[in-house]
């Protein structure tokens, strides 16, 4: 077992950096260090199937936080951050300073023995009881046995004995979110200053709570236009748990890859982000750069690399990693067959934690002429607009639309090369 938690701590040093990439062409998916922990406990992981509860369009969704105080100070107990941070600004010995609250929200996109996608969806809850937006979309390939380090096979975690050692802690214990009480495995692991706790459902081994601390390290800070100076940094803790698990179908299911993507190497969409505040318009040249990592006749992986060049200063750039079927909101492609029968106004979906709603919101041209049908995700401060080609089922335009107090950010994209 020693060389297996060696094995995990030199490899979490690696990846660290690539949590939610996509696997790429390899044989095996990539995994992150919440994977490589589970599979160096349980190797059998690697060779597991998904839970029978995990199915295409199981969406489960996580209230997450992070704060950082102040001052130094730590819990009372200073080698157990993993269960003892706490985001009460009242809470002797804490004093926040910066902190956000926001949304996880996990959709199993596909789901076989030996194969799972997922997509991952981020939101900010603005000022932690305002408006949700989303502010992030990744997906990959994940081992079907860990779901990126969402679930772990209920059968591997009934026979993990309890132990103590090696900065591992393993134990078995009632769990309560809310009203409900769960039998629960709980495993912490503490490497130099930071300590990670995962907190897994027994019966089902879905992840109920995933929390983490790191104590505070020499920083450097200024005031104003000061010098930057030597400082002791602050402690940073991080809280996730359950909060709904539901399932939801896509009226045109799943279909294969339409013929412009079954060859297809990168997809380049080009237009503009327009930001326009009262009387005042900001107009700057936006892309995105989709190319295809893997793919097999109903699904593929692909990574996203996004700019926007300003008028002052270098160019605002991303690169995400995604995962798609036909069957999801918000892919590159839906079936063309079953366009046919979505309907104006049509609601395809409403997301009771969000509050998304998703609609049907045109049928019939397009911006550019072509027929097609335009499928809307709306929440109270932002809008994503998706046209699809109906002879193609292939996404042509995007628009997204978000209200940031005073200021509208309108960014728009058409599908300019498939290569």
């Amino acid at each position: 077992m020693r060389s297996s938690f060696r094995r995990y701590w030199v490899a979490a040093g690696v990846v660290i950096t690539t949590i939610g990439a996509g696997a790429g062409a390899a044989a095996q998916p990539a995994m992150s260090p919440t994977e490589l922990l589970l599979v160096a406990l349980m190797p059998e992981l690697e060779r597991a199937a998904p839970p029978r509860w995990v199915t295409a369009g199981t969406r489960v969704t996580y209230l997450t936080g992070a704060a950082s105080p102040e001052k130094a100070s730590l819990p009372p107990d200073e080698d157990d951050l993993s269960i003892r941070c706490t985001f009460d600004p009242a809470a002797p010995g804490w004093h926040p300073v910066s902190a956000g609250v926001g949304l996880i929200q996990l959709t199993v996109l596909r789901a076989r023995p030996d194969q799972v996608l997922i997509e991952v969806r981020r939101y900010l809850i603005e000022r932690g009881d305002g408006p949700v937006l989303l502010i992030g979309v990744s997906g990959r390939r994940v081992l079907p046995g860990t779901g990126g380090g969402y679930w772990a096979d209920p059968q591997q975690l009934q026979r993990i004995p309890e132990q103590d050692e090696n900065g591992i802690t393993i134990v078995r214990m009632p769990h309560t979110i809310g009203t409900k009480t769960y039998d629960a495995l709980r495993i912490r692991a503490i490497r130099e200053e930071t300590a990670w706790g995962y907190v897994f459902s027994a019966r089902s081994g879905l992840l109920l709570s995933e929390n983490s601390g790191q104590k505070a390290t020499p920083a450097v800070r200024r005031t104003g236009a000061g010098p930057w100076l030597p400082c002791q940094g602050s402690p940073v803790v991080t809280q996730c748990d359950l909060r709904q698990i539901r399932r939801f179908r896509i009226p045109w299911g799943d279909s294969r890859l339409p013929r412009p993507l079954r060859n297809a190497r990168r997809l380049l969409y080009t237009g503009t982000q327009t930001i326009r505040v009262y009387d005042t318009e900001v107009v700057q040249p936006a892309q995105a750069v989709m190319t295809i990592l893997e793919q097999g006749e109903d699904w593929l992986c692909y990574s996203v690399a996004t700019e926007i060049r300003t008028a002052q200063g270098p160019p605002l750039r991303t690169e995400v990693r995604r995962a798609g079927v036909s069957g999801m909101l918000g892919g590159l492609w839906i079936n063309p067959d079953r366009i046919g029968e979505c309907r104006p106004g049509q609601r395809l979906d409403e997301d009771p934690v969000t509050g998304f709603v998703t609609v049907v919101s045109s049928v019939g041209p397009l911006p550019d002429g072509r027929e097609g049908v335009v499928i809307s995700e709306q929440g109270k401060t932002q809008r994503i607009d998706y046209a699809y080609d109906r002879k193609t089922g292939l996404l042509m335009h995007q628009t997204v639309t978000q209200q940031i107090g005073p200021a509208q950010h309108v960014t728009a994209v058409n599908l300019a090369k498939v290569e």
